[in-house]
């Protein structure tokens, strides 16, 4: 029945990536096919992925990316994967895949469930994070099948304010944001940008500049990590990626996600060292 359900699940989860779905729950529900007369807790962390269009990440950091997805989903736990890139015909901020995995049935209850029952639910609810995870990492690879060589342009912080609305709606003690991104603005707004290599910026120059264009967002407490802080394409000059470029980099989106409701927790340049709690 588990690989029935994964198959359905997955083929939603693709559905979602090709068509731009919202952020309806893929992951069936134990409680909803195994009702036991109560429903489930609400979710203790909400995590959110949001993955950058615009910036092409190597074998490497993919799968730096996707083991912190799978750590991260657990029993208790709502996901939602997001792909963001420039304001284009066809692309913009959307939620490709989302699910929850619900958590264990309360102590206090089980004596009063039979145990045919209880053996169902259980069974279910052991499957169940596998199960998200594989939906989770198929909303990865739905985010990613853009070439970044396509855009011209880079609105993230546009981007990152629109997303942040849900996340900020979000009811979760705990919410967790990993930002799949070069983080290298390069808008109408401004541009981290200087001979397609990456410009030394002044911080607090870029933060007024985010001020007078109404570029912060709402994140309502989360904690931010960023992965790809900093990559250049093949064809942009290494040299310019440099230590005082990439602290002016870091110092910057610190800041933004102070301004922006949030606590930057983890900044990879361009990969996390330590993995996500």
């Amino acid at each position: 029945m588990i690989a029935h359900l994964l198959r359905l699940a997955l083929l939603a989860a693709t559905l979602a990536g090709a068509s731009g779905a919202s952020g309806q729950n893929l992951v069936p529900s134990c409680y909803g096919r195994y009702p036991i007369g109560v429903a489930p807790a609400p979710s203790a962390r909400d995590v959110f992925i949001l993955i950058d269009e615009t910036t092409a990440l190597d074998p490497a950091l993919t799968q730096n990316l996707r083991a912190n997805v799978v750590k991260l989903i657990g029993p208790g736990t709502r996901f939602a994967i997001a792909r963001f890139s420039a304001f284009r015909r066809g692309h913009f901020a959307e939620i490709v895949a989302a699910g929850s995995v619900e958590p264990a049935v309360p102590a206090q209850l089980r004596n009063s469930i039979s145990v045919p029952k209880l053996r169902q639910i259980d069974k279910c609810l052991h499957d169940q994070p596998l199960l998200a995870s594989r939906i989770a990492l198929a909303g990865v690879a739905a985010a990613q099948k853009v070439s970044a060589a396509t855009f011209s342009q880079s609105e993230i912080m546009s981007s990152l304010k629109q997303l942040s609305g849900p996340i900020a709606a979000s009811r979760a003690r705990d919410k967790v944001v990993i930002i799949a991104s070069d983080m290298l603005e390069h808008s109408s707004a401004t541009s981290f940008y200087a001979k397609k290599g990456l410009r030394q910026i002044d911080p607090a120059a870029e933060l007024k500049k985010a001020a007078k264009n109404q570029l912060f967002g709402n994140f309502g407490g989360a904690r931010l990590y960023v992965i790809g802080a900093g990559i250049l394409p093949p064809e942009a000059p290494d040299v310019s990626r440099t230590i005082p470029a990439l602290n002016a980099l870091e110092r910057f989106w610190t800041l933004w996600a102070r301004q922006s409701g949030a606590a930057m927790a983890g900044f990879g340049r361009p990969s996390l060292l330590s993995p996500i709690r």
